[in-house]
């Protein structure tokens, strides 16, 4: 698989990997930008022991991790950021879009609550378009969430 076409399928969930971890729209593009120019700097070196999608989820979880030791994490969240409004909107498209930034600003807080596991756990679920999942089939038995269901 070329990098375009890896980008292309995976710059999307690395990007929901980096905003869980940072909470911060630019930081998440940053790491996400800064974890494709891993991938290109290592993509011929990659060793196919495991499938490409955990190679590239762990170096984005590795960059995220690095990022929030430096920065202690900070609360402030800026998803996503505020767009000049178009001529053509109505005040009640701009409100409905405000709204549901608040919506993922909360989730995205309380994502941000978990711990690391739970966090790896529910993207990687989200990532493969799990809706319901069993927890157990990413952690093992009588995980205390078992059978929750993401929306």
């Amino acid at each position: 698989m070329d990098f375009d076409a890896i980008y292309r399928l995976y710059a999307p969930q690395v990007f929901r990997v980096c905003m869980g971890y940072t909470n911060d729209f630019e930081q998440a593009k940053d790491l996400t930008q800064e974890t494709f120019i891993s991938i290109w700097q290592h993509l011929a070196s990659f060793r196919q022991e495991s499938a490409m999608s955990t190679w590239i989820f762990r170096i984005a979880t590795n960059n995220c991790l690095r990022a929030n030791e430096k920065a202690k994490r900070s609360r402030l969240m800026t998803w996503p950021p505020d767009a000049p409004a178009r001529s053509d909107e109505t005040q009640e498209k701009r409100e409905i879009l405000k709204a549901e930034q608040a919506k993922l600003r909360w989730l995205y807080a309380c994502i941000a609550e978990l711990r690391e596991t739970d966090r790896i756990i529910i993207s990687l679920a989200r990532n493969r378009g799990d809706s319901r999942f069993d927890r157990n089939k990413y952690q093992g038995e009588n995980s205390p969430n078992q059978g929750a269901t993401l929306r």
